[in-house]
């Protein structure tokens, strides 16, 4: 049995809006609904070797109308992002690559946006959906599934054992 345990956590602290454009009725809304916090432990030969998967762990809400004065609607798309706050997935005394962590988005209710597949975590805003379609903020329903480990270049195979942790920042804005 693999005595030294990798704990990987990531706390999703900062949920941004950004609101740039030129008209002036915007209403924007993204709720974390489940899986704020993430915790990979990896305590076994297998988990080491194929990494762990969260399918579908993080649900999020997002919702974006921007209209003009008269109540016409200016533009209805909007696009998620997501970034690492920080250069590295840092532990007390090593750190991993952000690459070792790969994101996915998926249309959960209700939702038709164009989720853009696996995408790998970064210091920059890496877009997950474009083109997101308006839609009531009940029904806007966003699935992520993490990745950790599971990319052959980015193992924590062979990783010095340790507490690691990544804040990560998702950003929903007009497209």
């Amino acid at each position: 049995m693999i005595k030294n345990i990798h704990k990987l956590y990531i706390l999703i602290i900062l949920i941004s809006i950004s609101n740039i454009g030129t008209c002036q009725n915007k209403s924007a809304r993204l709720q974390i609904i489940t899986g704020g916090n993430v915790d990979f432990i990896f305590n076994s030969f297998k988990k080491y070797d194929s990494g762990i998967v969260y399918t579908d762990y993080t649900k999020l809400k997002i919702y974006y109308i921007d209209t003009d004065g008269a109540g016409v609607h200016q533009n209805t798309n909007w696009q998620l992002d997501f970034k690492a706050n920080s250069a590295n997935i840092e532990g007390t005394s090593n750190n991993l690559d952000l690459r070792t962590i790969e994101l996915t988005a998926n249309n959960g209710a209700g939702t038709t946006a164009n989720c853009l597949g696996k995408k790998q975590l970064s210091s920059l805003d890496v877009t997950l959906v474009d083109t997101g379609k308006e839609i009531s903020f009940e029904q806007s329903l966003i699935n992520i599934t993490y990745d950790c480990g599971t990319n052959a270049t980015y193992k924590v195979l062979n990783k010095n054992p340790d507490f690691y942790f990544v804040d990560i920042i998702f950003t929903a804005s007009p497209q």
